[in-house]
């Protein structure tokens, strides 16, 4: 026997075409002043209308782990942690339970790969740009 709460969602992947997708919207961390440690924030979006519950998991760069549940009810969930090493990204669903979730690669963020993706693209915006003032 399970809860009506799985009973419903059971019915509506199978019977209604329900779908879920969970993705990081939003993505902040900063320094918490003089007393050292960071402040973050992860907002999460839930699209589809399956209301699943799901891990919400921020990684520090120290490797350490902190773990949030959302019962994935509301359509957006807003974590706000404060921690003492820097993070390193978030991730939805760690462990990939919810097997329904349309689109696995809004699933993480990292704030390392942001800064280094906007570094690249300007290196190539510049690159373009130069190219095209020099050639024929």
């Amino acid at each position: 026997h399970v809860g009506p709460g799985a009973a419903s969602a059971l019915r509506g992947m199978l019977f209604e075409r329900a779908t879920v997708d969970y993705r990081v919207a939003e993505l902040t961390s900063a320094p918490q002043g003089e007393d050292g440690g960071w402040r973050s924030r992860a907002v999460i979006a839930r699209g589809g209308t399956l209301q699943l519950p799901v891990t919400v998991r921020l990684e520090l760069i120290d490797g350490q782990r902190i773990d949030r549940r959302w019962s994935g009810v509301e359509p957006v969930f807003v974590v706000e942690q404060e921690h003492e090493a820097p993070l390193a990204r978030v991730v939805v669903d760690p462990e990939q339970a919810v097997l329904w979730d349309r689109d696995l690669l809004n699933n993480s963020r990292s704030l390392e790969r942001q800064s280094t993706l906007r570094s690249s693209e300007r290196a190539w915006y510049w690159a373009e740009l130069l190219l095209h003032l020099l050639g024929p």
